[in-house]
């Protein structure tokens, strides 16, 4: 278990690291740049394809059942906080 862990926090950091570098300003020499980098990607939605549960019980039964281990994702506060 803690194997997977420390597997996950090391894929959250390599992905964290090959973000794009977010543009400073909007001008209209930079326009094309910054509108691509708002855009979907395709990657973006693959959340969807998750069977999530809408409770940590049920969760946690299905994770039990197929031997996997389980993602708590928690988030407080505004997602929009950054923006």
């Amino acid at each position: 278990m803690m194997r997977s862990i420390f597997n996950l926090m090391a894929m959250a950091c390599v992905v964290h690291s090959a973000v794009a570098k977010v543009p400073e300003s909007l001008t209209w020499k930079n326009f094309d740049e910054i509108s691509d980098y708002v855009r979907l990607k395709k990657n973006d939605l693959n959340y969807q394809k998750i069977s999530w549960f809408s409770t940590v019980i049920d969760g946690q039964r299905e994770a039990q059942k197929q031997d996997k281990p389980l993602l708590l994702w928690l988030y407080f506060g505004d997602p929009r906080a950054n923006c």
